[in-house]
């Protein structure tokens, strides 16, 4: 709009200024920034959501590089020098609806897990994001949680920390499911090629490597079932391996170990392009995500 003594212009704000390298002042910086982006000068709604990051376990009183690439593949890049205690402290504004679970963090030659599940920012809103470099412990499967992953030692670590497990530990499974002393984990990929019900079984009854514990198994109907409630539904289930260093199931349908009451002879699938269950013939190739099974 324009007039006698003012004028004013909206236009799409620079996100990839939006860094402060002190939290503190991060709220009031990025609002000067984002308005600077108008040529009005000012900004009548919040543009950015803020992620405030801690960053410990790194070296101390060092210069690191910091790289944080959006949803859309927006790269943010700056300095920061870590204090005495080797822990970087900075903020990033990112815009309205991204999709953390799609974006990127790198702070010096640390790759930072950002999220296990998937998340989208609001602007305005203030996130905490408190994350460590250094190797991770493991924790008992009877304080196990959603999101944990499964070591070969027969520990739970968080799924965060995928890229910094103790020397000799690997990934096995992730845990999707934990109730009444009860938990499921989805191994971290497929079984190689397609099977039919009885080979799928097989293979899953005698997946090494054995973890102490827990025991392999093809999952139940019910059983994934549960796991796609928690999840949040079975597109959630099915891409959150990747999140925490696995590799996503396939849009496609995937046996169970359940035959059908209703309809004898038949066997139960899980089709993770629709979400649906399906009964078919056991002699049918589909794919195999083995299931560790634990209890306390």
């Amino acid at each position: 709009m324009s007039g006698e003594g003012y004028s004013a212009e909206l236009a799409t704000p620079d996100y990839t200024k939006a860094f402060a390298t002190s939290k503190a002042a991060g709220v009031e910086q990025f609002s000067l920034e984002q308005a600077s982006a108008y040529s009005s000068g000012f900004a009548l709604a919040p543009q950015n959501a803020i992620l405030n990051f801690t960053i410990t376990g790194l070296t101390a009183t060092t210069e690191v590089t910091v790289s944080f690439t959006d949803d859309n593949s927006n790269v943010i890049s700056k300095n920061v020098t870590t204090n005495d205690s080797g822990t970087a402290a900075f903020a990033i504004g990112a815009a309205n609806s991204t999709a953390l679970h799609y974006c990127s963090l790198t702070v010096g030659s640390n790759a930072i897990a950002l999220t296990t599940g998937f998340k989208t920012l609001t602007a305005g809103n203030i996130y905490n994001v408190n994350r460590s470099v250094a190797t991770t412990t493991g924790h008992a499967l009877s304080s196990a949680v959603v999101g944990d992953i499964i070591g070969n030692d027969g520990y739970a670590y968080n799924g965060l920390y995928y890229n910094y497990l103790p020397t000799g530990v690997t990934a096995v499974a992730k845990v999707c499911y934990v109730s009444d002393g009860k938990g499921l984990a989805l191994a971290m990929a497929d079984e190689e090629g397609q099977k039919n019900q009885g080979t799928a079984i097989s293979i899953c009854d005698n997946k090494e490597p054995k973890v102490t514990g827990c025991t392999w198994m093809l999952p139940s109907s019910d059983e994934y079932y549960n796991m796609i409630t928690v999840a949040g539904g079975y597109v959630a289930l099915r891409d959150g391996f990747s999140l925490v260093g696995g590799t996503n199931m396939l849009a496609n349908r995937y046996w169970s170990r359940s035959s059908d009451y209703y309809n004898p002879g038949t066997g139960l699938c899980r089709d993770f392009s629709s979400g649906s269950t399906g009964h078919t013939s056991p002699s049918n190739p589909y794919y195999v995500r083995a299931c560790l099974s634990f209890s306390w």
